[in-house]
């Protein structure tokens, strides 16, 4: 045989013994233990079960990295060697680094490695133009094969490219039956067809429509919202099923499951029986079913993504290995977005991180009032230092939204030299806003911005506004809409360390200084009716049993003028703590004047000239008058007596 020949054969052997390799025979037929439930009466023979070839294994009794329907299929958990690993899967690394010994158990419990590459380009909707689709249910999902819209009825689809897409539905159950209930048991009757019974696997949920109305389905998490109410039902896993026959030779189909109970509320003891307990009825909330059902391989809640990160310190340098350690590790962290960019000119590229979008389909009879108030985006919590850390650059947005807003630390620029006119200022910068409506009319937006003067630099120059607003920009709060009013603290740049109330246009009426003084800048105006017995402007501690519209208390010798008005440089009025009251200008008093001590008066005193009419005209001891002959006296009750005025 010629050396090119001998060459060629060796090539088509090793061939032959790849493709030999990948495609090896099933595992052999095992012994099956006999089942206690066969005793009812059992069809089941005793011959090999459905079983599939493994794939791509390389020798006897060597793990393969990838297996596919390794498992046969058994309809009892006495028979099935290894029930964690399903009949039903792909395995790509994972599974024992010795394969598996004759009766199907594994011969290690160390696993080989194996990792998964993908490699490829979405090159049109096929897959939901994805390189991975994981899809829910047994049904075919038409979104992975059109993508959104079909394209072969002449609709064109957004021209995405996907890595992952990840199909998530509320999957029927696999099989649904009339069933009655024993403890560790179901019922079926009529019994299952074939078609059915080869949907079964050992593990599966199985579900029933039977509450029991003593435990409460409310969600404990009250403080988030109303939340559809918890699953209360019996529960339990398939570990097993048979056909049989009942007393009348009616076929039947018998589920073993070891124990009935609710993951929610712990119930879950060894014998309870679905029907049979206190306070048991049919569920007429998740279903409306008018018999006992059983719903067999489908979940009660779906959850499309779910990490699960455990830090073993007992790997680590501990005391429990002595010091020595086995893991070096001591960082966990869940899902990372890199998102680069090597851009060549300004608004070139958009770059979208994070997205979750929820809506109802537009011909949902129901829309947004279909979901509970206890919905939410995203759930926040954990025992941990930080909930939540934003970070990026001072003049970024940090949270925009339609009815909240939070700007970067980025604030006020008035750079010393600049004019107010120069583009290079910023003399107004919103820190954070929050919008609501009145009426669906108008928004009221409270802001909070900084706003720069010019006066100087840094913090002397700059006032800080928290606000309410009418309509307008909140972006733009003394340009657009409507102030309502304000606290402003350094108000108009020039009062430092301070606080205001202030109105529109930067009317400050009350300012609190940073020596605690307050001032009225635009005064104070108190309404005649809102002065009541002991509730008008009283300034000190008010002595009880006294009231005033207006109140000055001072502490016993505390300053010796208690009441002052001047108008410019010039004293026109003061009270002395001794009681004296001094008047610099003319005083006009239009009734009585009531003093216990004298009144001295540096000028004139003034009255007009004015004649009693008689002697016996009505008077009180002490009054005078004057006209231009005489000087009339009361020296009694209805008394006056008179002297004569002369010349000198």
């Amino acid at each position: 045989m010629s050396q090119f020949l001998l060459k060629a054969v060796k090539r088509k052997m090793r061939f032959l013994l790849i493709v030999a390799c990948l495609f090896m025979a099933p595992l052999p037929c095992m012994a099956e233990p006999t089942l206690p439930i066969e005793t009812m009466g059992s069809a089941h023979t005793s011959e090999c079960e459905r079983s599939e070839a493994s794939l791509f294994t390389i020798e006897p009794q060597t793990t393969p990295l990838i297996t596919v329907g390794r498992f046969p299929i058994f309809s009892a958990l006495s028979r099935s060697p290894d029930v964690f690993q399903s009949p039903d899967s792909v395995y790509i690394g994972g599974l024992p680094t010795h394969g598996w010994g004759k009766t199907g158990q594994a011969n290690n419990t160390v696993s080989r490695p194996g990792s998964l590459v993908i490699t490829g380009q979405p090159w049109g909707p096929y897959n939901a133009g994805a390189l991975e689709n994981i899809l829910w249910g047994i049904g075919v999902d038409q979104q992975n094969g059109v993508a959104n819209v079909d394209w072969r009825a002449g609709q064109v689809p957004p021209f995405d490219g996907v890595g992952q897409y990840t199909g998530v539905t509320n999957a029927s159950a696999m099989v649904i039956a009339p069933a009655k209930f024993m403890a560790g048991q179901a019922i079926i009757s009529p019994g299952l067809t074939p078609a059915q019974l080869s949907m079964l696997r050992i593990g599966m949920y199985v579900s029933t429509n039977i509450i029991n109305s003593q435990i409460s389905e409310k969600s404990i998490k009250n403080w988030v919202g109303d939340s559809y109410p918890l699953v209360n039902f019996y529960q339990g896993i398939l570990a097993g099923w048979q056909q049989s026959f009942d007393s009348v030779g009616k076929a039947i189909t018998l589920l073993n499951v070891p124990a009935w109970g609710n993951y929610n509320f712990k119930q879950q003891h060894v014998g309870s029986v679905p029907g049979y307990e206190k306070g048991d009825s049919l569920d007429t909330l998740r279903s409306n079913y008018k018999q006992p059902m059983v719903f067999i391989g489908n979940d009660t809640g779906e959850t499309a993504h779910n990490d699960y990160l455990f830090y073993d310190g007992r790997k680590s340098s501990s005391q429990e290995n002595k010091g020595y350690a086995k893991a070096l590790s001591h960082t966990l962290s869940d899902t990372e977005v890199d998102l680069r960019y090597y851009a060549t000119k300004p608004k070139d590229v958009t770059v979208n991180g994070i997205t979750v979008s929820i809506a109802s389909m537009m011909n949902s009879p129901v829309g947004r009032e279909a979901m509970t108030s206890g919905s939410y985006l995203m759930n926040l919590s954990g025992d941990i230092p930080n909930i939540l850390i934003l970070d990026g650059a001072a003049d970024a947005n940090i949270i925009q939204g339609h009815s909240f807003y939070l700007h970067g630390q980025e604030g006020t620029y008035f750079p010393k030299g600049y004019t107010a006119t120069q583009t290079k200022n910023r003399k107004i910068q919103t820190n954070f806003a929050f919008t609501s409506f009145a009426d669906s009319i108008n928004s009221l937006n409270l802001i909070s911005y900084q706003q720069a003067y010019g006066n100087s630099q840094g913090a002397t120059n700059t006032s800080y506004h928290l606000g309410l607003h009418a309509d307008g920009n909140f972006k733009f709060p003394t340009t657009t809409g409507s102030n309502y009013g304000e606290i402003e603290w350094n108000p108009k740049g020039a009062w430092g360390a301070s606080i205001a109330l202030c109105a529109a246009q930067e009317n400050c009426g009350l300012i609190h200084d940073g020596n605690g003084m307050v001032h009225l800048n635009n005064g104070a105006h108190v309404k005649e009716e809102g002065v009541t017995a002991g509730s008008g402007l009283v300034i000190g501690p008010q002595p009880q049993g006294h009231s005033a519209g207006l109140g000055l208390y001072m502490p016993v010798s505390n300053i010796t003028t208690l009441l002052e008005i001047m108008q410019g440089n010039e004293e026109l009025f003061s009270l002395q703590s001794t009681g004296n009251l001094i008047l610099k200008k003319t005083f006009l008093a239009k009734q009585n004047i009531i003093a216990q001590g004298n009144i001295v008066a540096i000028g004139y005193f003034q009255q007009p000239l004015k004649t009693p009419p008689s002697s016996q005209a009505p008077c009180s001891a002490g009054q005078f008058m004057d006209d231009e002959n005489f000087h009339y006296v009361c020296v009694g009750k209805n008394h006056w007596k008179r002297s004569a005025l002369s010349d000198f």
